[in-house]
C-alpha cells in the first residue's frame, strides 16, 4: 500500500452484502479447508451443519450498524471511484467465485510488479517470512 490502491492485487473473495444461506453453508464449509477433500469434507458435515446453523442465527438476529454522520461522511464512495471493487465481471460470493474459478474465468490477472522489490521472487517463501514474521532485506 505504500504506493496506493493501484499497486495492491485483487482480492481472491469478495463477500455477499447479504449472505443467503447457501453463501452461509459454503463459508462454513471452507472455513473447514478451501482444498479440503471430499471425505474430509463428509466426515465433518456434523460441524459444518452446527456452524452453518449458528451462522444463520448470527446473521438474523444482528442488526445493522449504526454510524456516526462524521463516519459515514467520509466513508461515501463515489459512483465512479477508480478503485471501487468488484467491479466488471468479477464474481460475489463463495458460489460465484468457486465456480468461476473452476472455470477459469475468474479476472486475477491484474498482478503487479512492485519496484525496489529485494524479497524472494517465490510467493510461498515470502508467505513463510511473512508467518515467521521477518521482513524481506532491502539492499
Amino acid at each position: 500500500m505504500n504506493h496506493g490502491p493501484a499497486e495492491l492485487p485483487k482480492p481472491l473473495l469478495f463477500f455477499k452484502e447479504k449472505e443467503n444461506s447457501l453463501e452461509s453453508f459454503l463459508f462454513c464449509m471452507y472455513g473447514f479447508g478451501m482444498r479440503a477433500s471430499a471425505n474430509y469434507r463428509i466426515s465433518m458435515m456434523p460441524f459444518i451443519l452446527l456452524m452453518t446453523g449458528f451462522r444463520l442465527m448470527a446473521l438474523r438476529t444482528c442488526r445493522d450498524p449504526i454510524w456516526s454522520e462524521a463516519v459515514a461522511k467520509i466513508s461515501i464512495i463515489e459512483p465512479d471511484a477508480p478503485f471501487d471493487q468488484p467491479a466488471g465481471d468479477t464474481p460475489v460470493g463463495w458460489a460465484e467465485t468457486a465456480l468461476a474459478l473452476e472455470r477459469n474465468e475468474y479476472p486475477d490477472g491484474d498482478k503487479r510488479e512492485m519496484k525496489n522489490w529485494h524479497g524472494k521472487k517465490d510467493p510461498a517463501a515470502n508467505a513463510r517470512l511473512w508467518a515467521q514474521d521477518v521482513p524481506p532485506r532491502l539492499h
